[in-house]
């Protein structure tokens, strides 16, 4: 693999080995909040399912196929045009077979990305594996929500455990924390557990009262492939959203 060289795209990664945890949420949500701020955005949908990339493909200004990113040489001055731009790659299942070729592809395209984007957001599949570490060896930041419940909590360590191998090829990796999701206050079980969690595991919390909430805006906003901040009546999550995406954003320097 060739060196990854810091450069001013920042680059976050959202993975968590567990499906259903909400990183597609997260990470189109970010993508959302992003070209709010205007920023010229690169989003890579690493997920063979590709929801994320259906979730974007109508708010993209160029859309190619992840599989591209791995294989051939992105010309992104042609892509790229004017003051703003949303740069897309979908996922398809051809990214499921990759080799060690297409990695160093990978690299090449992230270091000629960096001339053009404030920011990359990378989502991942529900898997540990090529698609994973190959995110990794790209990314300066990653992000991993996860449920209230003992299954998210045992891939702790293993994931804690993957970024630090990681480190040893891209020193330039940052584990920015865990963020719980699906969290409904008015639960008893779930503010104990949120206390519990954030107690046990506090060292790699994203934040101590950062979380993201269970409500059906989040379902509609999902299935309709829109912000939740724009489902109606979403106003009060969309603002929990907002505030998240703002110290994420803030965390990373962008």
């Amino acid at each position: 693999m060739k060196s990854n060289k810091v450069n001013p795209m920042k680059k976050l990664v959202v993975s968590n080995r567990k499906g259903g945890v909400g990183k597609t949420f997260i990470s189109t949500h970010l993508a959302h909040s992003a070209l709010e701020r205007n920023l010229n955005l690169l989003f890579i949908d690493n997920d063979p399912q590709g929801n994320a990339g259906d979730s974007l493909e109508s708010y993209a200004t160029k859309v190619f196929n992840t599989i591209d990113i791995y294989t051939q040489k992105i010309d992104f001055s042609e892509c790229c045009q004017g003051d703003k731009y949303f740069v897309l790659f979908k996922g398809t299942e051809e990214i499921e077979e990759l080799d060690s070729d297409n990695l160093d592809i990978l690299v090449d395209n992230i270091l000629s990305a960096s001339e053009y984007f404030s920011l990359c957001v990378i989502d991942t599949p529900p898997t540990s594996g090529k698609l994973q570490d190959y995110s990794f060896l790209v990314a300066d930041f990653v992000l991993s929500p996860f449920q209230l419940d003992s299954f998210s909590y045992t891939g702790f360590s293993t994931l804690i455990e993957r970024i630090s191998q990681i480190q040893e090829v891209n020193p330039n990796i940052n584990f920015l924390g865990f963020i719980p999701n699906l969290v409904d206050l008015r639960s008893s079980f779930d503010r104990e557990q949120l206390k519990n969690v954030t107690e046990e595991y506090a060292a790699f919390m994203f934040g101590s009262e950062s979380y993201l909430p269970l409500r059906t805006h989040v379902k509609i906003a999902n299935h309709e492939g829109i912000p939740v901040w724009k489902v109606k009546n979403g106003a009060k999550t969309g603002k929990l959203v907002r505030k998240l995406n703002n110290a994420i954003f803030d965390k990373i320097g962008v």
